[in-house]
């Protein structure tokens, strides 16, 4: 009975110290973004990917891209070339490891403050409205004429959207809205 009790010890320790370890993980990624890692409801991705209009030769980027789920369906729905930018650990991990089945989607651990993003043809994010007002005069500066930009759940302070919309069922917390900008 102890080897029992013994390998039941191990298993839950071993549990307890990888959920230790995704805690920790998860703040260091929260205090060097200021934005927490809250992945959009799978029933909310097409909504989002439907959004952005994107055509055969779209470009991508998704600006603290987390588990890269809105980049893995358009790549899958378009065969677009997408490009993540994550700077929190764990988010970036989960979606650098799925990224080699999607020959097309790149996943940068990177700053997208200090990261190019000039080649967009079209951006998503999900961004606190303090981070998307910091991140405006980069939008102005690299974003070609043109690029289309959408935002779940918060807009600009000083730019007002081409277009707002609602999305059905998405819930009462997250990702209700999707603001369009045009750069």
């Amino acid at each position: 009975m102890t080897i029992f009790y013994t390998i039941i010890f191990i298993i839950l320790s071993l549990i307890l110290f990888c959920l230790i370890v995704f805690v920790c993980l998860s703040l260091m990624g929260l205090a060097r973004t200021q934005v927490p890692f809250i992945p959009v409801r799978g029933r909310v991705v097409k909504d989002i990917v439907d959004s952005l209009d994107l055509k055969s030769d779209s470009i991508l980027y998704d600006l603290g891209s987390g588990d890269g789920r809105v980049l893995f369906f358009a790549n899958k729905k378009y065969g677009i070339t997408c490009v993540g930018i994550e700077s929190a650990i764990l988010p970036f991990l989960i979606s650098r490891i799925k990224s080699f089945f999607y020959p097309k989607v790149a996943i940068l651990n990177k700053d997208f403050f200090k990261q190019d993003i000039s080649p967009a043809t079209h951006v998503f994010v999900y961004l606190y409205p303090k981070i998307m007002d910091k991140l405006l005069p980069k939008f102005e500066k690299e974003l070609k004429k043109g690029t289309i930009l959408v935002s779940c759940d918060f807009q600009f302070s000083h730019k007002y959207p081409l277009k707002v919309i609602e999305i059905p069922n998405s819930g009462k917390k997250l990702c209700r809205k999707l603001y369009i900008y045009q750069f």
